[in-house]
């Protein structure tokens, strides 16, 4: 997969049902429903348009549908060719918020690599990459850029972690939970929260199971990772908290319509 930059945005006739698809609950499943007519309509004409294909991919992970998105993900990986900075964020995105981890990672290998240019368009996806797989060196890496501001909630979380000697236990709790996620993950997301009078991450899993289904997917991933905890020799650090959510219960990514700030400038 080719990245070009000098394009910034995305197809014209796929950018407006994009933008409609930001301000959308993904409780409203009908709209989202009628929205994927109207990509199909413009994949007609052009079947093999990148950005039609990330749209729809994007579309049928607000649907629940991961499996189609995964089967799409990976016709589009098979096509390659070149994307704009957008439509890769968008990609990467979607790529991470189903789980294929392996994918995003070679989409991001020259990103880290050439971390100082392109942090900048690309710092919500490597955090959120760093985070999934708990990889410190990775985030410590992305909390040195002088190129993006607010990265001192993640410094204190790392820092923590490094003084305690528990960056290995980071990464492995990550791994347990993508592991127990991956048949139903739709959409992986984060918030700060300073509340309790320390920095803590709430991670929040979106899966395509039901309200009780998701509450009991919880409680497993929750026992195995006190159970890894405990085999470790470990207390249990409490500074990263996991909530599962069905997809229905995921907030549009631009509520209000009049905020003309992109989502790929702030944390999916």
């Amino acid at each position: 997969m080719e990245n070009e930059t000098a394009n910034q945005g995305l197809d014209s006739k796929f950018s407006e049902i994009f933008d409609k698809m930001l301000n959308l609950d993904y409780s409203r499943f009908d709209e989202i429903k009628s929205i994927e007519t109207e990509i199909y309509a413009g994949l007609q004409k052009s079947p093999d348009n990148l950005d039609g294909l990330i749209i729809l991919m994007n579309n049928q992970i607000m649907q629940g549908n991961r499996t189609k998105a995964q089967a799409i993900a990976y016709k589009i990986w098979e096509m390659g060719g070149s994307l704009s900075t957008l439509a890769e964020l968008l990609y990467i995105n979607n790529l991470l918020d189903i789980g294929l981890l392996e994918m995003a990672s070679v989409m991001l290998k020259t990103r880290f690599e050439e971390i100082h240019n392109s942090i900048a368009d690309f710092f919500p996806v490597m955090q959120k990459f760093a985070l999934m797989t708990g990889n410190i060196a990775l985030l410590d890496k992305i909390n040195a850029c002088k190129e993006v501001e607010g990265t001192e909630d993640m410094q204190e979380i790392c820092g923590l972690y490094k003084e305690l000697k528990c960056s290995e236990h980071l990464k492995n709790a990550q791994k347990i939970i993508i592991e127990n996620l991956k048949d139903n993950l739709c959409s992986y997301e984060y918030a700060f929260y300073d509340d309790r009078g320390f920095t803590e991450i709430e991670i929040t899993a979106y899966v395509n199971l039901d309200t009780a289904q998701s509450a009991k997917l919880e409680e497993v991933i929750e026992q195995k990772l006190t159970a890894y905890w405990t085999s470790s020799g470990q207390k249990r650090l409490n500074n990263i908290g996991l909530r599962v959510e069905s997809i229905r219960n995921h907030p549009a990514i631009i509520p209000n319509q009049e905020n003309e700030e992109l989502p790929y400038k702030s944390n999916w």
